[in-house]
């Protein structure tokens, strides 16, 4: 068996054993690839809904963070990307604001995994404190990675 194929079984196997052990909703949609449901609090006061898939030696985690009705400046997302660590965020065409990370599988590990979901859900949930803070009409916001200066929307 080639190493790479050897490689994604064993990811596959250690990712399925993690998710599964979370006690949270956890679905497995095909060979490789689970969809996550974390509860309202988690990441703010809405559900948090994750997918995790092995493909072409990578694991990669996406993470909804904003409906593209929310409408957040793309300068705080390019700000954001330069708080966060292992994580990023992204925009998709329709203005949906998503949170991806990505392992390479022969490098996986149990700490590795939880560290990275860890950071996804900290990116998302920092977004959704920013949008709560918009709706409520908040001028400036504290950066939730730093205990610097607090930022402006502008």
């Amino acid at each position: 068996m080639p190493e790479a194929a050897e490689n994604t079984r064993a990811a596959a196997s250690a990712v399925d054993r993690y998710l599964g052990s979370l006690g949270i909703g956890v679905r497995r949609l095909a060979y490789g690839e689970w969809g996550l449901c974390l509860p309202p609090g988690v990441a703010g006061c809405r559900e948090l809904e994750m997918s995790v898939r092995i493909e072409d030696g990578l694991l990669a985690i996406r993470a909804f963070a904003a409906a593209a009705s929310e409408q957040l400046p793309a300068p705080l997302l390019l700000h954001l990307n330069r708080q966060t660590r292992l994580a990023r965020v992204g925009c998709s065409l329709s203005g949906e604001v998503w949170v991806h990370a990505e392992l390479p599988v022969d490098q996986l590990q149990t700490s590795t995994l939880d560290r990275v979901l860890g950071h996804v859900v900290e990116a998302a949930a920092a977004i959704r404190e920013l949008l709560r803070a918009r709706t409520e009409g908040v001028e400036r916001w504290p950066s939730p990675w730093a205990d610097g200066p607090q930022r402006r929307w502008d």
